[in-house]
Order: C-alpha cells, then sequence, then structure tokens
C-alpha cells in the first residue's frame, strides 16, 4: 500500500540533492541532519529492521518519541540535542508529505505532536553552532548608524570573546592596531577591575578600525567605540536589545536552528570558548584569553563541545575496536559487521 512507502530512496535525494540544491543549507546543517538519520537507522537495526526496508508507516508517534527517548537515556543527549534530532526528523516530513502525500501524511502528523523538550537544566550555557554563528553576523547591514554598529560589534565579540560589559566600556585608547601582524591589540576591562590584553584576528581588527576611523573618534582616546543610539556609551540593556532583535530574524528565518529557549549576549563568549576548543586551543590557553581566574570555570566549556567528545570517542573506536574484528569484518560472536546503514548517511 502507498502509505507503507520505503523511505531511503527520498531520504537520499533530500540529503544529497534538495536540501544543498533546492534549500542551499550550509554542510553543517547537511551532516547535523545525516547524523541524526544514521543514528535513526541505527535505533532501527537495534529493533530488528534493517534501513532499507523502513517505511512511512513505521514512523509513528510513538516509534519517534521512543527514539528521542532512546538519545536521552542511552546516548546521553541533552534536550538542546533532542531538539536537534526532532527538528531533523521533522524537516524530513515536511519534504515528504510534499513529495508522497498519501504515504507520509502520517508521518507528518506525528512529528507535528512532538513538542521541543525545555532545557531542565538551567545553568547549561547556550552557545551557538558555527552555522549560526554565520547567520547572526551577516544579519546586520551597514546602511545605517546603529546597522553599521552592529555589523561590527557581533564580529568583535565572537573575536574576542569579551562579556558585555567589557565591550560598552571599551574605549578608543584600549584598542591598537599592529601594522605588521595586521591583528588589533585590544584592553579589556573585566570583573574587579581585572584587566587583560589580547589580539583579535585580521578580517575583525580591520572592520573594528575601519569603524572607529568612519565614526571620526581615532583621536578621541577617551570617547568609547561602541554607542547606543541616545548615548555614547552602550549600556548592557543594548547589547541585550541587540541579540534579542537579531536571535528573533533569524530564527524566522531558520526555524530549525537557533533551538535553545534564550541567547543572552553571554552566549556569545559561550560560543568563542567552545569553538576554541574544538579547533584544538588547549584549556590553559583559552583560560587566559577569556579572563577566567580559575581552570574549573573554563573547563565548564570542555564539558560542552559535543564536537570534541565525538572526536576522542571516534579515536577511541579505531583505536581499540578494530582489534575485536577479524579480518573478514565479524565480530567475536560471527556476525556481520555491516549493519544495512547506507552510505549516504555516513
Amino acid at each position: 500500500m502507498a502509505k507503507s512507502t520505503k523511505i531511503l530512496d527520498p531520504l537520499n535525494h533530500w540529503l544529497d540533492k534538495y536540501l544543498p540544491d533546492v534549500e542551499g543549507k550550509s554542510g553543517n546543517t547537511i551532516r547535523s541532519y545525516k547524523d541524526t538519520w544514521r543514528i535513526f537507522m541505527q535505533y532501527m537495526v537495534k529493533n530488528g529492521t534493517r534501513p532499507a526496508d523502513v517505511t512511512y508507516s513505521m514512523l509513528t508517534y510513538e516509534e519517534v518519541v521512543r527514539f528521542l527517548d532512546c538519545c536521552e537515556k542511552d546516548r546521553g543527549n541533552k534536550a538542546s540535542t533532542r531538539n536537534s534530532r526532532r527538528a531533523a526528523l521533522s524537516k524530513f516530513s515536511e519534504y515528504a508529505e510534499n513529495i508522497d502525500f498519501n504515504a507520509a501524511h502520517e508521518f507528518h502528523r506525528a512529528m507535528k505532536k512532538i513538542p521541543a523538550k525545555k532545557n531542565a537544566c538551567a545553568t547549561e550555557r547556550a552557545y551557538f553552532m558555527k552555522e549560526e554563528v554565520k547567520i547572526l553576523l551577516n544579519l546586520p547591514t551597514a546602511n545605517t548608524p546603529m546597522g553599521y554598529r552592529d555589523h561590527v560589534l557581533l564580529p568583535f565579540m565572537y573575536a574576542s570573546g569579551c562579556r558585555a560589559d567589557e565591550v560598552c566600556g571599551m574605549k578608543v585608547k584600549d584598542v591598537r592596531f599592529l601594522e605588521e601582524e595586521k591583528k588589533t591589540s585590544v584592553l579589556l576591562h573585566g570583573k574587579g577591575g581585572k584587566t587583560r590584553r589580547i589580539k583579535i584576528s585580521p578580517e575583525p581588527s580591520a572592520a573594528l578600525m575601519k569603524y572607529i576611523r568612519h565614526r571620526g573618534i581615532s583621536s578621541q582616546r577617551e570617547a568609547y567605540v561602541f554607542p547606543s543610539q541616545r548615548n555614547e556609551k552602550m549600556g548592557l540593556k543594548c547589547v541585550e536589545d541587540i541579540f534579542g532583535r537579531y536571535i528573533s530574524k533569524a530564527r524566522k528565518e531558520h526555524p530549525d536552528l537557533f533551538l535553545e529557549k534564550s541567547y543572552p549576549p553571554h552566549s556569545m563568549r559561550h560560543t568563542t570558548a567552545v569553538h576554541m576548543l574544538e579547533a584544538g586551543v588547549p584549556l590553559v590557553v583559552v583560560k587566559q584569553f577569556l579572563g577566567h581566574a580559575h581552570i574549573s570555570t573554563t573547563e565548564i566549556y570542555a564539558r560542552l563541545s559535543p564536537k570534541v567528545v565525538l572526536e576522542q570517542i571516534a579515536m577511541w573506536d579505531k583505536k581499540y575496536w578494530d582489534e575485536y574484528m577479524d579480518e573478514d569484518g565479524h565480530d567475536a560472536e560471527g556476525i556481520p559487521s555491516d549493519d544495512g546503514i547506507p552510505g549516504f548517511l555516513k
């Protein structure tokens, strides 16, 4: 019957053709979707169904909820990751219903009944994925004074990992352009009267210096770099409003992203820390760059980064599990290691 149509071919087309060619989704988003569907197929294999035999009629409300619960209980996924898994399934259900309404309608209805899960951990720190950062940094337009400010402000906060109050208090005298390195050295005034000087990358450095010259304050050492609409110095409320405005716009344009309940300005600082760790920057260097008093504060970000965890697990898999497989690709029980997961999901 039509409702039992197998999903593998349309799923392959959605991931490899439709998302990149029609919707223009980034490689990161597509990899995230593939990751979810690979894990779902592994879940189905564990429950006795090979990927090639999965049909739309199997994707019931109850089955999907069991899968999402399994992600939390067995894989240790947090609410935000569970919500990302749900979004990947839901996005495909929309596509599937459009191309085969009779077969996929019940699947799409089931996905609409499953709500995003609230984050039970109030202390969990929200941060942006790389694709989300790219979207945010490209939202402000420089054709108005405040738009130009935001166009420079958001990349600066990502490049520096500064706190909101640090960027509000930054003056022209705190900024030095290092001509030979094409970088900017910035003196940030942190908590408890502490200061630290950091260097930021050439691209945000050039944008910052161009902005200061544009405002005509290059020689005004006591001038604040970033103003509000009414005052020469931004306040914390102003920074919160800036983030709130662009997050709201980003969510409307990308409903499958920005899934955390809220993203205060401090989220950008968390993001800088997580991305530095993912890039392989040593924990102690991140500590110094962010101005943390104790390494234990920085260690929180190491726990936040799923990419670091996955990379370490992959190394463990390769180093240790390979020796438990015989030359024919069978495990100790003599069962073939091929689980039927299609190549386009790997």
